[in-house]
Formats: C-alpha cells, structure tokens, sequence
C-alpha cells in the first residue's frame, strides 16, 4: 500500500428484474491508495493500488429488507472492516449513484430508481441525483 489509507468517492448500485418482476438489488464500490500515477517509486516499493468490493449476487426485497438497503448496508459495513474510507469530493459527501448515471440503454433501472437513490442518501447523509423525477442533472441530497 502506497499511502496511509484506502479510500471510495462512493457506492455504485445496480438493479435486475426477475421473470416474475421482482427488483433485485447489487452494490459495489471502486476504491484507492493515497499514491496517484506521477507518485509511484519503485526504488522505494511504493506502487499505488486500486481495488473493487461488489456484492455477489442481486439481493431481493423482503418483508422485513429492503434489497437496496441491504446492498449499500452491506457494501458500506465491509469497507469499513477492510478500512477503505469514505472521502467526500469538492462537490460534498460521499456519493450514491449507478453505472452511467441512467443513460445506458444497456443498464435496466426500476421505476422511481431516483427517488430511492435519494431516500438512501438522505439515510446515510450522502448525495445523489438531486431532483429524484429525473428533470435535473444536478447532484445533491434533497
């Protein structure tokens, strides 16, 4: 490890639906060492690294889970027993999102999949899309 501590920018979750409709949810984070490309020192054994945690499977909902909770919960709680921390950007905390931000023709999101990301973030005190409707490209918790 390059610097002192392994850090994320945030939780990228994923939906699928099942044959019978049912939303299943997966998270996953992308996180790094202190050290950037310019910084590496062979000489010195300081080589940055990158890693990815991800659930292993989509999680279905529950009476008494919701399986987007559960995803992030789990997700969070592992980075911080592996101490990977949560560092919050220029734009504010720590963020909420997924995979091309609702634009890939390829990636299958729920009905109201905005308006969830933003009660999780309003939850954990983090940010995401900011106008749950889709009208608004702006990032926030609201």
């Amino acid at each position: 490890m390059y610097g002192p501590s392994y850090w994320a920018a945030g939780i990228t979750v994923g939906a699928d639906e099942r044959a019978d409709g049912t939303v299943r949810w997966g998270a996953s984070l992308e996180f790094q060492d202190d050290g950037f490309v310019d910084a590496d020192d062979l000489d010195a054994g300081q080589v940055s690294t990158v890693g990815r945690l991800g659930t292993r499977y989509f999680l279905d909902s529950t009476e008494a889970t919701d399986g987007l909770t559960a995803a992030i919960d789990t997700i969070k709680a592992d980075a911080d027993r592996l101490g990977i921390k949560f560092r919050s950007s220029p734009h504010g905390a720590p963020l909420i999102h997924v995979r091309g931000d609702g634009e890939y023709a390829d990636e299958w999101l729920p009905e109201n999949w905005r308006g969830r990301l933003a009660a999780q973030a309003r939850r954990l005190g983090w940010r995401t899309y900011g106008d749950p409707t889709g009208q608004s490209r702006e990032w926030g918790i609201r």
